[in-house]
């Protein structure tokens, strides 16, 4: 995941997106890498997006990171801080 943002963002990939799917498990572990996990394994159908925008003023990028706990919540938007 990490290599395809470097590469879009450094304009060497034409691809606008990258799809991966993976077990409750895997998406806990990617919650507790970005230090949000609360613990409770994630629902089943849980939606975990990333998205990345350009700035046209800054020309700098940003990471938005969504996530959907099951089909009946709605997307909240996980605020992450660099160390």
């Amino acid at each position: 995941m990490l290599d395809n943002i470097n590469n879009s963002a450094s304009g060497d990939s034409a691809e606008k997106m990258f799809m991966f799917s993976g077990h409750d498990k895997i998406i806990a572990e990617v919650l507790q890498s970005l230090g949000v996990f609360d613990m409770i394994l994630p629902d089943y159908a849980t939606a975990f997006m990333v998205e990345l925008h350009k700035d046209p003023k800054y020309k700098d990028f940003n990471l938005e990171v969504n996530y959907i706990p099951n089909t009946d919540s709605k997307c909240i938007i996980l605020k992450l801080t660099k160390d």
